[in-house]
């Protein structure tokens, strides 16, 4: 046989050499033999084909004549199991990254373990409920003036335990009167004015060195806080943070080279002017080189660096020091971009001061920032001590270090922005930072490697595919790589080129996955996007784990299945840097969702679940494109459409029935209820007009929040409310109880001093806002040129070139109590507009057409303009909707220690036992009852009563309420044996369990309204006893049931009782009721 092969293969080599005309048929069949006769000796990898074998081809049979044919190649299926068992690695594992990234918090210290130089969150922590108790404190209000009594207070004991030589400076400062003329993100279009601000400030430096007052490391925060939130998270954390750093420092300093200030400033909720007063006013702030801004854009958690720069040096030693670094440079990219909208102090600090260095946010439930919700129980353990321990390592480099970056080369640095820094860091552990400098030489290096590579290939591919494509007409599917397949082993059978074409098509799918991140990388590079080192990670790793495991430079080797070791080795650095991000970028885009209207009613309902959708879907696409090619030809295609849709359909009904509410008791809806008087209108002949609003910035009709109030509340677009500052394009409104709270005589007033006409316009409008310190005022920009504003007889904003947005400039004014209200304007430059009649007497201002004073766009408490808005508590038999919010009252009462998804699983767990686990005995009764918010007896319901499920009423009702409070009673006890020898039965008992209430709802008198419901259920059963079980270590809930009427009372040994299973240490308590009836 084998001298037989080689005559045949010399026979092909002759007839090529003699016949011009067919050699290239000749030399492919040559080829063909050698092939035959190699991987006869060499057979084909199990992994590459399962039951193959070559069969020749020859002219258009596919079979060469004289030989026997073969069996054609067979690929093996991946298994379904198998990419399922990918993705939940993928899914966990991506889960696992952010929760270690983000989650992980470190150990709070109390103060005897930091000691006097370190950092303690249990003392830091103090702090915060000291604030957190005077309730919201905004500007102007006497709760910031305690709050600022305290601050000033804990200042100067910080001073009197200082180190002996360490000075430590307190000022307490009183701003005058400024303006804030910045035209960058949020402040185009508006120019801020304040007075009247007082700040606490803290200078921490050696004794005995006067030099160290030149150079300053400022660290600033804000005491004040918005109308509805007590400010737990921003920024009373942030407070408490720098008092006990400035402790800490206070005994650390006297080797310092740097001074440290410490300022804790007022004003920054209405435009950041408690930063622009210090800066622009403040003597010391002449001597500040770096400035690290401490924010809050939600509540506890990490606090990570969300924008730096732009000189890299205080990113750069915060990366070598912090013993928990967090930060992300595409959280700066965002912020910039304007995505999210919002400001901090490190603006004014960058743009007026020009100074460099970090800027620090908590990010953790951002969905309550600027909400009621702010509260000190969301604060997470270990927050503080996270962003103190980093702050401390921080502080003490920059301190004792003498090559802080000088105004000078902080401006150059700016202005280039070349050597800017780009950072992130791995699991919270190692922060990576390098210069925009180095990125660019990377990401161009790697651009024209992968470009040279990738044209090379297609010239090589192509110059296969031209000569052998017109053959690719006889297969139907994936022609163009069975042509390519048919060049480089022409003597294969149809099938085999079929088989052979899918295993290069999964490899094409999976290089198609390379091509897409490097074009994100060229257009990351091409307009400078610092975060474009995703696309780098997310091309070079699988590209060197294919290059490595499956790339080869033999032409005759045919294509085998992927490697799933490539797929491992490829991604696992992209979802080790990025997965985390991903996750916490979802979070952030629901935070922005619940607050996404800046004009009520403006954008469509819809819009931020599609913007939530649309993100987790080019996530999915960008980022398990590589595990597509192993879809490819694998048995899992069908399993994962099916799942797909199923998941898809349980989430949506999910959703539709009210299992997942939109809103939870820590993130709900912000709702404002503003008292508005109208003057518009108002002169002569007309009254002015007051009406109640109600509004939210999270989009969605306000029916539900209406139907609850009451009050005669009408809603619609029919009536635009226009504040100023915004406007209101869907609400609702009423005029009950409207015309009470104001009065004329606080009614702003504008006032013409003097309107010279000539070939130029020049008008003088004093304003008197009687008692407000807070309005704002809207000039028309098409009808002046400039204008000039007047504190008395000083000027806080000049003629000079303003911005406008849609032809308006704002003009917003804030102060303290002492702030004026008295002020002029000077409009210069003024047409006359063709619409105002030049022989007038009466001068107009159509200019000024638009003011909104505090007084009267009122932000009253809710209570008391409507006394029935406060939450109304009904305690009502728990239906089958009410089934997983009771789990969840269940578990967070009993098992508040669990986190996820160890309270997903126990949640699940006891929704599980209470559906299908409550067989009772026949004849037996059992009920769940329930403390619901926000929900009402009458309304929308179907289903039976008479239908239960574990005590739960078959009934549904679309206004169901949120759980707050659970109790189960039944009668099961009747049942039980008793000690005796007649083996009685109790009878007529009925027995309480499972009595839960929500921490934040607690010492409300839940517990005793539930009491009394299951007290009279049990009569409704005709029992003359109710008995339950009472944690001895639970002095409170012992003091309510006393206080109910119950007893102790002695269990008879043997006696066969419920017994529960949360605590050994338990007491039966009993109560007789008063019933005549039989059971």
């Amino acid at each position: 046989m084998l001298s037989l092969r080689f005559l045949l293969i010399s026979d092909l080599l002759n007839r090529v050499i003699n016949d011009e005309r067919h050699k290239v048929n000749y030399l492919n069949q040559a080829l063909a033999y050698l092939y035959l006769y190699k991987m006869r000796r060499r057979p084909l990898s199990s992994s590459a084909t399962s039951n193959s074998s070559i069969s020749h081809e020859s002219g258009d049979t596919g079979v060469d004549k004289g030989l026997p044919a073969k069996d054609s190649v067979g690929i093996t299926k991946r298994s379904a199991y198998g990419i399922l068992a990918l993705f939940v690695l993928i899914i966990n594992g991506s889960w696992a990254v952010h929760r270690y990234q983000f989650e992980s918090m470190p150990v709070p210290l109390t103060a005897d373990q930091a000691g006097k130089r370190g950092f303690s969150e249990e003392e830091a922590m103090k702090h915060v409920k000291a604030l957190t108790e005077l309730g919201p404190h905004p500007v102007g209000s006497n709760a910031l003036d305690l709050a600022l009594q305290y601050v000033l207070a804990a200042s100067e004991n910080i001073k009197k335990t200082a180190h002996w030589e360490v000075d430590v400076q307190v000022d307490f400062f009183h701003a005058q009167s400024g303006a804030n003329c910045m035209v960058g993100g949020l402040f185009k279009g508006r120019t801020i004015v304040y007075s009247d601000l007082k700040h606490i400030i803290l200078r921490i430096l050696p004794k005995y060195a006067s030099e160290v007052e030149e150079n300053a490391i400022l660290v600033s925060s804000h005491i004040d806080t918005v109308f509805s939130a007590e400010g737990a998270g921003d920024c009373s954390s942030c407070v408490a943070v720098m008092l006990e750093l400035a402790r800490g420092i206070s005994h650390w300093a006297h080797g310092f080279k740097n001074a440290v200030i410490f300022l804790f400033n007022t004003g920054e909720e209405e435009g950041l002017n408690g930063a622009h007063s210090f800066i622009t006013q403040h003597p010391w702030s002449s001597t500040i080189r770096m400035a690290i801004d401490l924010e809050a854009m939600g509540i506890g958690g990490k606090s990570g660096i969300f924008q730096a720069g732009p000189h890299p040096w205080a990113i750069e030693n915060f990366a070598m020091v912090a013993k928990y670094p967090s930060g992300q440079i595409i959280a700066q990219d965002l912020f910039a971009s304007g995505a999210i909208k919002s400001a901090t102090d490190f603006q004014v600090y960058k743009e007026v001061a020009g100074l460099s260095g970090l800027d620090f946010a908590y990010t953790d439930n951002s969905a309550v920032y600027h909400t009621k919700n702010d509260k000190l129980e969301l604060l997470k353990v270990g927050s503080l001590q996270h962003l103190g321990e980093n702050m401390l390592a921080f502080l003490l480099q920059a301190g004792a270090t003498s090559h802080l970056p000088k105004g000078e080369a902080v401006e150059a640095n700016g202005k280039t922005g070349y050597d800017t820094a780009i950072f992130f860091d791995i699991l919270g552990i190692y922060m990576i930072v390098f210069h925009q400098r180095f990125a660019n030489m990377l990401y161009n290096s790697v651009i024209l490697q992968s470009l040279l590579i990738w044209t090379t290939s297609l010239l090589m591919v192509s110059l296969l595919l031209l000569p052998s494509f017109y053959r690719s007409y006889r297969h139907r599917q994936y022609p163009m790589f069975q042509a390519h397949v048919w060049k480089r082993k022409a003597n294969l059978s149809s099938v085999t080129q079929a088989d052979l074409a899918k295993l290069d098509a999964e490899r094409w799918l999976f290089k198609a996955g390379l091509i897409q991140w490097l074009l994100l990388l060229m257009i990351g590079n091409y307009y400078k996007i610092k975060s474009s080192y995703l696309a780098l990670v997310w091309l070079v790793s699988p590209a060197f784990a294919y290059g490595l495991l499956e790339a080869t430079l033999s032409p005759g080797r045919l294509p085998k299945p992927l490697k799933t070791l490539t797929l491992l080795m490829g991604l696992s650095l992209p979802f080790l840097i990025s997965a985390g991000m991903f996750i916490r970028l979802a979070g952030t885009i629901i935070g922005i969702a619940v607050r996404f209207e800046k004009n009520p009613g403006s954008t469509p309902e819809w819009l931020g679940n599609a913007m939530l959708a649309i993100y987790i879907a080019v996530i999915i696409c960008l980022t398990l494109v590589y595990l597509l090619s192993y879809v490819h030809i694998s048995g899992a295609k069908l399993p994962i459409i099916l799942a797909t849709c199923i998941l898809f359909s349980l989430s949506f009904a999910a959703i539709l029935s009210g299992i997942v509410p939109p809103f939870t008791e820590d993130t709900a809806r912000a709702v404002n209820v503003v008292h508005v008087v109208d003057t518009t209108e108002y002169g002569e002949n007309q009254e002015p007009s007051s009406y109640i609003s109600l509004f939210s910035t999270t989009p969605g009709k306000l029916t539900k929040e209406v139907e609850h109030i009451g009050e005669g509340f009408i809603c619609g677009r029919e009536k635009v409310f226009d504040f100023v500052t915004f406007s209101v394009q869907y609400g609702c409104w009423t005029q009950n109880d409207a015309g009470s709270g104001w009065s004329k005589s606080d009614i702003p007033a504008l006032h013409v001093e003097s309107d010279r006409k000539g070939t130029d316009r020049i008008t003088r409008v004093s304003i008197d806002t009687k008692v407000s310190t807070r309005w704002s005022l809207a000039i028309n920009t098409e009808e002046i040129e400039d204008f000039k504003f007047k504190e008395n007889s000083e000027e806080l904003v000049p003629f000079g070139e303003k911005s406008s947005v849609d032809g308006w400039h704002i003009i917003q004014f804030s102060g303290g109590r002492n702030a004026p209200t008295s002020l002029s304007l000077n409009v210069d430059k003024l047409p006359f507009p063709s619409r105002v009649p030049r022989s007038t007497d009466e001068p107009s201002l159509p200019f000024l057409s638009r003011l909104r004073k505090s007084e009267f766009c009122r932000a009253s408490q809710v209570a008391e303009l409507f006394p029935n808005v406060s939450p109304e508590i009904v305690v009502r038999e728990a239906r089958l909707e009410d089934c997983w919010e009771v789990a969840g009252t269940h578990c967070s009462s009993f098992f508040p220690e669990y986190s996820f998804p160890l309270d997903f699983m126990l949640r699940t767990d006891r929704l599980v036992a209470m559906l299908m686990g409550f067989s009772v005995p026949n004849g037996c009764r059992r009920t769940c009852l329930i403390a619901v918010i926000g929900s009402s007896v009458d309304g929308s319901s179907f289903g039976s009563e008479d239908f239960k499920i574990g005590g739960f009423d078959g009934n549904f009702n679309l206004n169901k309420g949120y759980v707050a409070g659970i109790l189960t009673v039944d009668t099961v006890a009747n049942f039980l044996p008793r000690k005796g020898p007649h083996r009685q039965r109790r009878t007529r008992i009925a027995y309480i369990s499972n009595v839960a209430v929500r921490e934040r709802f607690r010492r409300k008198g839940i517990a005793k309204r539930l009491v009394a419901k299951a007290e009279a259920q049990a009569r409704s059963w005709g029992c003359r006893t109710i008995a339950l079980h009472c944690d001895l270590n639970n002095p409170g809930a012992i003091k309510l049931y006393k206080g109910q009427g119950f007893k102790c009372i002695k269990v008879p040994d043997g006696a066969n009782w419920p017994q529960p299973k949360t605590s050994p240490d338990i007491q039966l308590m009993m109560k007789l009721l008063n019933t005549l009836t039989t059971c």
